[in-house]
């Protein structure tokens, strides 16, 4: 017999011996659902505890709690199946599998999808100045006639710059210097 973890013991005198956990005696008493039993002589339904934060424990006599994926969460401790695993909102992201929150996109990002890994950077033509922006059309103000912005990511109305002298773009949101026209 090779001794297995994930069951606890009935704490009980069985036979004239201390029941103290299955993992050399064999019990039938396997950490519930919920729960994760990863060390021997355990003698408690509680096992080691409940499945960890980030964590479910789908299964009966679960050892090592499986890790909710890359964009969910669980904030707390005692997951019971994946559908526990909650999703990353738009303007959040998680690139990390086991995690207990989302992280919020940065200036100059946004994240227009629920269970998000990462952010995706502004485009050109404007700027995204407001942080954990939902969606593109929350996040996103075009730089103004007369300017333009040629780079991913920024987040502030500096990042737009004047047509040269002389010369002046009548659209906003342009992407770069080539949409600035001679007056």
């Amino acid at each position: 017999y090779q001794p297995s973890s994930g069951d606890y013991g009935t704490g009980r005198l069985v036979r004239g011996r201390m029941d103290v956990g299955d993992f050399d005696t064999c019990s039938n008493f396997p950490c519930p659902v919920g729960f994760y039993g990863n060390s021997s002589d355990l003698n408690t339904s509680q096992c080691s505890g409940l499945c960890l934060t980030g964590h479910y424990c789908s299964a009966e006599a679960t050892v090592q709690p499986v890790p909710c994926p890359a964009g969910t969460l669980f904030a707390s401790e005692g997951a019971s199946r994946r559908s526990h695993c909650n999703n990353c909102f738009p303007g959040q992201f998680q690139p990390l599998s086991g995690q207990s929150m989302c992280l919020p996109c940065s200036l100059g990002t946004f994240s227009s999808e629920y269970n998000s890994t990462s952010c995706t950077s502004c485009p050109k033509g404007g700027y995204c100045p407001n942080p954990s922006a939902g969606s593109l059309a929350l996040a996103f103000v075009p730089c103004e006639a007369g300017t333009f912005n040629s780079e991913v990511g920024q987040s502030s109305v500096g990042a737009c710059r004047e047509c040269p002298p002389g010369s002046r773009s009548h659209l906003a949101g342009q992407k770069s210097m080539s949409a600035c026209e001679s007056c």
